[in-house]
């Protein structure tokens, strides 16, 4: 069984699949071009992208007729494939091409969240109703196509994946939700925590204002100092490659992740296995998509809160420093548990495997 993980790196989830793929014995490549600021190790397949967009088109076409074949199982990341320009209304065109293979795919975020109304039942009740349905959710036009290009894969039988739970609410039934995984999780390393003794050091990558509620933070930040001189400070981390970011991360007495989409990103995956407890806006609805046991000690592990408390979660991580502590412990807990590399391939080879017997 030989397994191909393409087009993209989003989010690292593809290299950090296929190597954990192949701890476990299986032949397992990835494709895909250019590798992002982060910096996530190239592909087996590395593929330049061309500033040309004909040029660029051109080469995709080739990439799709030439590599795939060789594979058994194609393992798309992010919704896309190879031919694949939504912006000029191509999608998917490289399907076709795929009928002797398996086919997977990995939903990330935006890829397959509908509107507000759609994943969040009772939406229209929220108090921010008008403004998340604008600002972190699809409109009629954008949804359509989302729906599109998700019968696409379903029509030509691949099986679906989702890396937050949210998004099974949008894909077929079946679909399976994946827990992050991250690349080289295992040789990041737990400290024991140990708070700063005044100052707060509170952390955070505003990857985007919007979905993550950095606008908020900011002031609440400016609020409490105002309150507290001296006893919490924001870093702001951008720009950074991977091993950049961790290095700043165990700087860290609080890492913020976001506060506004319901659910913990890599990020906070990686900064939890450091050993540093991380702030988070959990969609509690969300928790019924996930093992009972999972549910509950994710909310055990992580310190929740919104764009609408998030001053007064970060004034009781000033007085509060036992509680930081023990979510340090938790939270690095959680992640050997329930984000381990080599049980999340083995589930997705579980997968690989009874597609393969049909």
């Amino acid at each position: 069984m030989k397994i191909l993980h393409l087009p993209t790196v989003t989010g690292g989830h593809a290299i950090s699949l296929s190597r954990a793929e192949r701890e476990l014995g299986l032949f397992s490549d990835t494709l895909y071009f250019d590798r992002t600021f982060i910096n996530y190790p190239s592909a087996d397949i590395a593929l330049r992208k061309s500033k040309h967009r004909f040029l660029y088109f051109l080469k995709c076409v080739e990439t799709a007729f030439k590599y795939p074949k060789n594979y058994d199982i194609l393992h798309f990341n992010f919704g896309s494939t190879l031919i694949d320009f939504p912006s000029y209304g191509i999608h998917h065109w490289d399907l076709p091409l795929y009928k002797k293979q398996k086919l997977f795919v990995t939903y990330n975020g935006s890829d397959a969240r509908l509107s507000f109304d759609a994943m969040c039942p009772g939406a229209s009740m929220h108090p921010d109703y008008a403004n998340i349905s604008d600002t972190l959710y699809p409109n009629h036009k954008q949804e359509f196509v989302i729906k599109k290009r998700i019968k696409q894969f379903e029509d030509a039988g691949a099986f679906f994946f989702a890396r937050t739970p949210d998004l099974l609410l949008a894909l077929p039934g079946g679909a399976m939700f994946l827990p992050q995984i991250i690349y080289d999780l295992n040789a990041i390393e737990s400290k024991k925590y140990l708070p700063s003794a005044n100052k707060l050091k509170v952390f955070h990558a505003p990857t985007s204002y919007v979905k993550k509620g950095t606008h908020t933070l900011v002031k609440a930040v400016e609020s409490l100092l105002r309150k507290y001189p001296d006893k919490i400070e924001l870093q702001l981390v951008t720009g950074a490659d991977i091993q950049t970011a961790r290095t700043l991360y165990k700087e860290a007495d609080v890492v913020v992740d976001q506060l506004r989409i319901g659910w913990y990103g890599g990020l906070a995956v990686e900064v939890m296995k450091m050993g540093v407890p991380v702030i988070v806006h959990i969609n509690h609805n969300y928790l019924n998509a996930l093992p009972a046991q999972m549910g509950k000690d994710c909310l055990d592990s992580v310190i929740e809160a919104d764009s609408y408390n998030i001053e007064n979660v970060l004034e009781f991580c000033i007085q509060d420093r036992a509680m930081l502590q023990r979510k340090a412990l938790a939270g690095s807990e959680y992640v050997n548990m329930w984000h381990n590399p080599t049980v999340i391939a083995t589930r997705v080879k579980q997968a690989y495997e009874q597609a393969s017997s049909r």
